[in-house]
Protein backbone atom coordinates (compact mmCIF):
# COMPACT_ATOMS: atom_id res chain seq x y z
CA UNK A 1 0.00 0.00 0.00
CA UNK A 2 2.83 2.38 0.79
CA UNK A 3 4.39 1.98 -2.93
CA UNK A 4 0.92 2.69 -4.32
CA UNK A 5 0.49 5.61 -2.42
CA UNK A 6 3.85 7.04 -3.25
CA UNK A 7 2.94 6.84 -7.08
CA UNK A 8 -0.52 8.06 -6.65
CA UNK A 9 0.70 11.22 -5.32
CA UNK A 10 4.36 11.19 -7.41
CA UNK A 11 2.27 11.53 -10.38
CA UNK A 12 -0.80 13.12 -8.73
CA UNK A 13 -3.01 10.36 -10.66
CA UNK A 14 -6.35 8.79 -8.56
CA UNK A 15 -6.17 5.39 -7.97
CA UNK A 16 -7.42 4.04 -11.11
CA UNK A 17 -5.67 2.73 -14.49
CA UNK A 18 -7.50 5.32 -16.80
CA UNK A 19 -6.07 7.89 -14.36
CA UNK A 20 -2.68 7.01 -14.11
CA UNK A 21 -2.17 6.40 -17.58
CA UNK A 22 -3.18 9.89 -18.20
CA UNK A 23 -0.92 11.14 -15.84
CA UNK A 24 2.09 9.70 -17.15
CA UNK A 25 1.59 11.44 -20.49
CA UNK A 26 3.18 14.52 -18.43
CA UNK A 27 6.27 12.05 -18.44
CA UNK A 28 8.95 10.96 -20.20
CA UNK A 29 10.22 7.17 -19.32
CA UNK A 30 13.06 8.42 -18.17
CA UNK A 31 11.89 10.96 -16.08
CA UNK A 32 9.45 8.81 -14.68
CA UNK A 33 11.94 6.23 -13.72
CA UNK A 34 14.14 8.31 -12.16
CA UNK A 35 11.80 10.71 -9.84
CA UNK A 36 10.57 7.29 -8.61
CA UNK A 37 13.65 6.01 -7.85
CA UNK A 38 14.95 9.09 -6.18
CA UNK A 39 11.55 8.66 -3.57
CA UNK A 40 12.96 4.68 -3.03
CA UNK A 41 9.33 3.65 -5.19
CA UNK A 42 9.30 1.00 -8.00
CA UNK A 43 9.30 2.73 -11.35
CA UNK A 44 10.98 1.20 -14.33
CA UNK A 45 11.26 1.99 -17.98
CA UNK A 46 10.52 -1.10 -19.75
CA UNK A 47 13.30 -1.88 -21.93
CA UNK A 48 14.55 -4.09 -24.92
CA UNK A 49 17.50 -5.76 -24.31
CA UNK A 50 19.81 -4.22 -26.56
CA UNK A 51 19.10 -1.39 -25.02
CA UNK A 52 19.44 -2.77 -21.50
CA UNK A 53 22.75 -3.56 -22.61
CA UNK A 54 23.72 -0.32 -23.07
CA UNK A 55 22.92 0.76 -20.03
CA UNK A 56 25.88 1.14 -17.17
CA UNK A 57 24.18 -1.56 -15.07
CA UNK A 58 24.73 -4.04 -17.30
CA UNK A 59 28.11 -3.23 -17.72
CA UNK A 60 28.42 -3.39 -14.01
CA UNK A 61 26.81 -6.77 -13.23
CA UNK A 62 28.14 -8.16 -16.81
CA UNK A 63 31.77 -8.06 -14.42
CA UNK A 64 30.12 -10.29 -11.57
CA UNK A 65 29.33 -14.16 -11.64
CA UNK A 66 25.85 -15.33 -11.23
CA UNK A 67 26.97 -16.61 -7.69
CA UNK A 68 29.73 -14.58 -6.40
CA UNK A 69 31.52 -15.96 -3.56
CA UNK A 70 34.27 -14.88 -1.54
CA UNK A 71 36.02 -15.89 1.48
CA UNK A 72 35.03 -14.37 4.44
CA UNK A 73 35.38 -15.95 7.67
CA UNK A 74 37.51 -18.99 9.69
CA UNK A 75 37.53 -22.63 9.35
CA UNK A 76 35.25 -23.70 11.63
CA UNK A 77 33.75 -27.49 11.59
CA UNK A 78 30.36 -28.83 10.46
CA UNK A 79 27.96 -29.81 12.98
CA UNK A 80 28.33 -33.56 13.48
CA UNK A 81 26.12 -35.68 10.94
CA UNK A 82 22.51 -36.06 11.52
CA UNK A 83 19.34 -38.01 9.34
CA UNK A 84 19.35 -35.41 6.86
CA UNK A 85 21.57 -33.53 4.58
CA UNK A 86 21.57 -30.41 6.91
CA UNK A 87 20.69 -31.85 9.95
CA UNK A 88 22.33 -29.26 13.45
CA UNK A 89 22.72 -26.65 10.60
CA UNK A 90 21.46 -22.95 11.89
CA UNK A 91 20.04 -20.41 9.07
CA UNK A 92 18.35 -17.17 9.63
CA UNK A 93 16.08 -16.36 7.24
CA UNK A 94 16.28 -11.82 7.36
CA UNK A 95 13.95 -11.27 3.70
CA UNK A 96 10.67 -11.20 2.48
CA UNK A 97 7.62 -12.08 -0.19
CA UNK A 98 9.85 -14.64 -2.63
CA UNK A 99 13.55 -14.87 -3.28
CA UNK A 100 14.94 -15.12 -0.05
CA UNK A 101 12.39 -16.98 1.69
CA UNK A 102 12.99 -19.89 -1.16
CA UNK A 103 16.08 -19.64 -0.55
CA UNK A 104 15.15 -20.24 3.18
CA UNK A 105 12.69 -23.10 2.96
CA UNK A 106 14.91 -24.84 0.46
CA UNK A 107 17.70 -24.85 3.22
CA UNK A 108 14.56 -25.94 5.92
CA UNK A 109 13.34 -29.00 3.26
CA UNK A 110 17.46 -30.32 3.53
CA UNK A 111 16.86 -30.57 7.34
CA UNK A 112 17.98 -27.16 8.46
CA UNK A 113 16.93 -25.30 11.74
CA UNK A 114 15.72 -22.34 9.54
CA UNK A 115 14.35 -19.09 11.35
CA UNK A 116 12.28 -16.73 9.64
CA UNK A 117 12.73 -13.18 11.26
CA UNK A 118 10.46 -10.84 10.20
CA UNK A 119 8.99 -7.68 12.37
CA UNK A 120 5.34 -6.47 13.19
CA UNK A 121 5.20 -3.55 11.00
CA UNK A 122 6.51 -5.19 8.13
CA UNK A 123 3.71 -5.82 5.41
CA UNK A 124 3.80 -8.98 4.28
CA UNK A 125 1.59 -11.73 2.06
CA UNK A 126 -0.04 -14.15 3.44
CA UNK A 127 -0.36 -17.04 0.90
CA UNK A 128 3.89 -16.61 0.04
CA UNK A 129 4.09 -16.45 3.72
CA UNK A 130 2.70 -19.95 3.60
CA UNK A 131 4.04 -21.40 0.22
CA UNK A 132 7.62 -20.38 1.70
CA UNK A 133 7.38 -21.23 5.15
CA UNK A 134 7.56 -24.92 5.28
CA UNK A 135 9.68 -26.98 7.82
CA UNK A 136 10.75 -22.97 8.92
CA UNK A 137 10.14 -21.29 12.94
CA UNK A 138 8.85 -17.17 12.55
CA UNK A 139 10.25 -15.29 14.99
CA UNK A 140 9.61 -11.70 15.36
CA UNK A 141 12.97 -9.28 16.10
CA UNK A 142 12.55 -5.23 15.30
CA UNK A 143 15.89 -4.12 14.81
CA UNK A 144 14.45 -0.39 15.22
CA UNK A 145 14.50 -1.43 19.01
CA UNK A 146 16.76 -2.12 21.45
CA UNK A 147 15.58 -5.20 22.20
CA UNK A 148 14.78 -6.54 18.59
CA UNK A 149 18.67 -5.78 18.21
CA UNK A 150 19.65 -7.83 20.76
CA UNK A 151 17.75 -10.78 19.93
CA UNK A 152 19.20 -10.74 16.51
CA UNK A 153 22.72 -10.60 18.08
CA UNK A 154 21.93 -13.24 20.06
CA UNK A 155 20.80 -15.49 17.32
CA UNK A 156 23.50 -14.84 14.56
CA UNK A 157 25.87 -15.75 17.28
CA UNK A 158 24.68 -19.66 17.00
CA UNK A 159 23.85 -19.51 13.66
CA UNK A 160 25.77 -20.90 10.18
CA UNK A 161 23.85 -19.07 7.53
CA UNK A 162 22.06 -15.69 7.46
CA UNK A 163 20.12 -14.75 4.60
CA UNK A 164 19.75 -10.93 3.70
CA UNK A 165 17.15 -10.00 1.56
CA UNK A 166 17.14 -5.99 1.79
CA UNK A 167 18.62 -4.13 -0.72
CA UNK A 168 22.92 -3.01 -0.31
CA UNK A 169 23.02 -1.05 2.80
CA UNK A 170 19.69 -1.22 4.60
CA UNK A 171 20.91 -4.24 7.72
CA UNK A 172 24.28 -2.07 7.64
CA UNK A 173 22.70 1.49 8.60
CA UNK A 174 20.82 -0.78 11.64
CA UNK A 175 24.34 -2.00 12.69
CA UNK A 176 24.03 -5.48 10.92
CA UNK A 177 26.57 -4.73 8.37
CA UNK A 178 28.71 -8.04 7.38
CA UNK A 179 31.87 -6.79 9.27
CA UNK A 180 29.48 -6.54 12.38
CA UNK A 181 27.95 -9.89 11.82
CA UNK A 182 31.09 -11.46 11.54
CA UNK A 183 32.60 -9.60 14.52
CA UNK A 184 29.32 -11.36 16.45
CA UNK A 185 30.31 -15.15 14.53
CA UNK A 186 33.31 -15.57 12.65
CA UNK A 187 32.37 -18.97 10.94
CA UNK A 188 28.92 -17.27 9.41
CA UNK A 189 28.18 -17.66 5.97
CA UNK A 190 26.28 -14.56 4.79
CA UNK A 191 23.98 -14.77 1.85
CA UNK A 192 23.08 -11.19 0.12
CA UNK A 193 20.59 -11.04 -2.50
CA UNK A 194 19.06 -7.95 -4.16
CA UNK A 195 17.63 -6.47 -7.19
CA UNK A 196 20.41 -5.01 -8.75
CA UNK A 197 23.73 -5.85 -6.58
CA UNK A 198 26.06 -3.64 -4.76
CA UNK A 199 28.08 -2.37 -7.72
CA UNK A 200 26.81 0.30 -10.78
CA UNK A 201 24.31 3.42 -11.04
CA UNK A 202 21.41 0.92 -9.58
CA UNK A 203 23.26 -0.41 -6.60
CA UNK A 204 21.19 1.17 -3.78
CA UNK A 205 17.67 0.48 -5.74
CA UNK A 206 14.96 -1.55 -4.88
CA UNK A 207 13.48 -4.03 -6.43
CA UNK A 208 11.23 -7.19 -7.24
CA UNK A 209 11.11 -10.04 -9.56
CA UNK A 210 8.35 -8.55 -12.68
CA UNK A 211 10.30 -5.04 -11.53
CA UNK A 212 13.35 -6.08 -12.82
CA UNK A 213 12.17 -8.55 -15.74
CA UNK A 214 10.80 -5.17 -17.05
CA UNK A 215 14.14 -3.38 -17.17
CA UNK A 216 16.44 -5.72 -18.67
CA UNK A 217 14.48 -7.09 -21.35
CA UNK A 218 13.00 -10.04 -20.53
CA UNK A 219 9.21 -8.03 -20.76
CA UNK A 220 9.95 -6.49 -23.81
CA UNK A 221 6.72 -6.82 -26.62
CA UNK A 222 8.33 -8.61 -30.01
CA UNK A 223 6.01 -6.17 -31.82
CA UNK A 224 6.40 -2.25 -31.67
CA UNK A 225 3.39 -0.83 -30.29
CA UNK A 226 1.85 -3.91 -28.36
CA UNK A 227 1.61 -3.68 -24.55
CA UNK A 228 4.85 -5.74 -22.28
CA UNK A 229 4.68 -9.11 -21.82
CA UNK A 230 4.35 -11.01 -19.09
CA UNK A 231 6.07 -14.11 -18.11
CA UNK A 232 3.49 -17.24 -16.80
CA UNK A 233 5.45 -17.19 -13.58
CA UNK A 234 8.21 -15.20 -11.16
CA UNK A 235 11.16 -16.80 -12.44
CA UNK A 236 14.15 -14.40 -11.54
CA UNK A 237 12.83 -15.01 -7.60
CA UNK A 238 12.47 -18.89 -7.48
CA UNK A 239 16.13 -19.54 -9.87
CA UNK A 240 17.63 -16.92 -7.89
CA UNK A 241 16.51 -18.61 -4.31
CA UNK A 242 17.51 -22.26 -5.40
CA UNK A 243 21.09 -20.38 -6.14
CA UNK A 244 21.46 -19.02 -2.98
CA UNK A 245 20.57 -22.17 -1.04
CA UNK A 246 23.12 -24.21 -3.50
CA UNK A 247 25.79 -21.37 -3.06
CA UNK A 248 25.19 -21.41 1.37
CA UNK A 249 25.44 -25.81 0.51
CA UNK A 250 28.76 -25.28 -1.16
CA UNK A 251 29.93 -23.09 1.59
CA UNK A 252 29.27 -25.78 4.21
CA UNK A 253 31.03 -27.90 2.09
CA UNK A 254 34.22 -26.05 2.47
CA UNK A 255 33.61 -24.45 5.39
CA UNK A 256 36.47 -27.14 7.51
CA UNK A 257 39.09 -25.81 4.45
CA UNK A 258 38.59 -22.70 3.58
CA UNK A 259 36.42 -20.81 6.33
CA UNK A 260 32.76 -19.29 5.99
CA UNK A 261 31.96 -17.36 2.60
CA UNK A 262 30.35 -13.81 1.30
CA UNK A 263 27.58 -15.24 -0.83
CA UNK A 264 26.35 -12.29 -3.34
CA UNK A 265 23.49 -12.64 -6.32
CA UNK A 266 21.06 -10.69 -7.32
CA UNK A 267 17.63 -10.72 -9.83
CA UNK A 268 19.26 -8.61 -12.42
CA UNK A 269 22.48 -11.11 -12.70
CA UNK A 270 20.26 -13.95 -12.59
CA UNK A 271 18.39 -12.54 -15.29
CA UNK A 272 20.94 -11.46 -17.61
CA UNK A 273 22.17 -15.35 -17.22
CA UNK A 274 18.71 -16.23 -18.26
CA UNK A 275 19.36 -14.84 -21.58
CA UNK A 276 22.80 -16.20 -22.08
CA UNK A 277 21.58 -19.59 -21.48
CA UNK A 278 18.61 -18.99 -24.35
CA UNK A 279 21.14 -18.31 -26.24
CA UNK A 280 23.32 -21.01 -26.24
CA UNK A 281 20.85 -24.03 -25.31
CA UNK A 282 18.28 -25.52 -28.17
CA UNK A 283 14.64 -24.76 -27.93
CA UNK A 284 12.83 -27.54 -25.59
CA UNK A 285 10.36 -29.62 -28.17
CA UNK A 286 8.98 -31.66 -25.41
CA UNK A 287 7.46 -29.24 -23.02
CA UNK A 288 4.11 -30.46 -22.26
CA UNK A 289 0.49 -28.81 -24.10
CA UNK A 290 -0.78 -28.24 -20.79
CA UNK A 291 -0.19 -28.04 -17.41
CA UNK A 292 -0.32 -31.16 -15.02
CA UNK A 293 -3.84 -30.39 -12.84
CA UNK A 294 -4.07 -30.82 -9.63
CA UNK A 295 -5.28 -34.59 -9.13
CA UNK A 296 -3.07 -35.87 -11.96
CA UNK A 297 -0.28 -34.72 -9.80
CA UNK A 298 -2.40 -36.08 -6.51
CA UNK A 299 -2.43 -39.46 -7.96
CA UNK A 300 1.51 -39.46 -8.83
CA UNK A 301 2.28 -38.75 -4.86
CA UNK A 302 3.31 -35.55 -5.17
CA UNK A 303 0.71 -33.70 -2.83
CA UNK A 304 1.64 -33.26 0.98
CA UNK A 305 -1.29 -32.07 3.58
CA UNK A 306 -0.07 -30.38 6.58
CA UNK A 307 -2.40 -29.17 9.47
CA UNK A 308 -0.70 -25.41 10.58
CA UNK A 309 -1.64 -22.22 12.14
CA UNK A 310 -3.30 -21.13 8.21
CA UNK A 311 -5.68 -24.52 8.74
CA UNK A 312 -4.83 -27.67 7.08
CA UNK A 313 -2.41 -26.59 3.34
CA UNK A 314 -2.23 -28.45 0.42
CA UNK A 315 1.39 -28.01 -1.47
CA UNK A 316 3.83 -30.14 -3.75
CA UNK A 317 6.30 -32.15 -2.05
CA UNK A 318 9.66 -30.84 -1.40
CA UNK A 319 11.53 -32.04 -5.10
CA UNK A 320 14.71 -33.24 -2.93
CA UNK A 321 15.06 -36.82 -2.72
CA UNK A 322 17.86 -39.68 -1.19
CA UNK A 323 17.45 -43.30 -1.91
CA UNK A 324 14.13 -42.87 -3.62
CA UNK A 325 12.62 -41.60 -0.84
CA UNK A 326 11.27 -37.76 -1.43
CA UNK A 327 11.95 -36.24 1.60
CA UNK A 328 9.93 -34.64 4.28
CA UNK A 329 8.46 -31.39 5.87
CA UNK A 330 9.83 -30.81 9.61
CA UNK A 331 7.52 -28.87 10.26
CA UNK A 332 4.26 -26.76 8.99
CA UNK A 333 4.34 -23.22 7.67
CA UNK A 334 4.17 -20.71 10.90
CA UNK A 335 2.12 -17.35 11.45
CA UNK A 336 4.88 -14.45 11.63
CA UNK A 337 6.36 -13.94 14.85
CA UNK A 338 4.67 -17.26 16.15
CA UNK A 339 7.86 -18.24 17.72
CA UNK A 340 10.59 -16.60 20.79
CA UNK A 341 13.41 -15.65 18.76
CA UNK A 342 15.75 -18.21 20.65
CA UNK A 343 17.61 -21.62 18.85
CA UNK A 344 16.24 -24.60 20.31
Amino acid sequence: PHLKEGLLNLFDAEDNRDSMAKALLNWTTADAEEAGQSRGLCVIKVRDRETWQRHPQFNALLGKPVVNINALGVCTPLPPAGHTPLSGVRVLDLSRVIAGPMAGRALAELGADVFRISAPHLPSLEPLVIDTGFAKRAAFADIRTAEGRASLQHLIKDADIVIDGFRPGALTAKGFAVEDMIALNPSLTIIDLSAFSDVGPWASRRGYDSYVQAGIGLTAPTVPGDPPTRLSTQPLDYLAGALCAFGGVLSLLNRETSGSKHIEMSLARTGMWVQEMADVLPSETFAPRENADFDSIAADGLIRTIPSDFGTVEALAPPYGFDGQVLGWSGPPQKLGSSPPEWS
